[in-house]
């Protein structure tokens, strides 16, 4: 059976390209899944062969200037992996929630 993360609240499917940047790299990744406390990604296969350290920034391209957070890894099953935010503007939070919105409108239905 693959591994289902525990999710803590709503989040919107989404299809947005998200870049993770590690130890003065930078990885282009596809987030699968948003809400405002964090999101799920495919990660690049940089990104995934990378030993990393446990925390990176990442950059979500919503608002007038993009969102810029501090996340840390929660959950990893092949080439996805989950990102909890511990550092993100109360402003980045309403903005993802804006997004939820509007595609819960766009889908007609609630979000998982």
């Amino acid at each position: 059976m693959p591994y289902q993360p525990r999710r803590h609240g709503r989040r919107a499917p989404v299809d947005l390209p998200v870049t993770v940047h590690a130890d003065g790299l930078t990885f282009d990744c596809r987030a699968t899944d948003l809400s405002p406390d964090g999101l799920s990604l495919d990660r690049a296969p940089g990104l995934a062969a990378h030993g990393g350290r446990p925390f990176y920034w990442i950059h979500i391209p919503l608002g007038d200037r993009g969102i810029r957070a501090l996340a840390r890894p929660t959950w990893t099953a092949g080439q996805r992996q989950g990102f909890r935010f511990i550092l993100v503007s109360d402003e980045a939070r309403l903005t993802m929630a804006e997004h939820m919105d509007v595609v819960e409108r766009l889908w007609g239905r609630a979000l998982h």
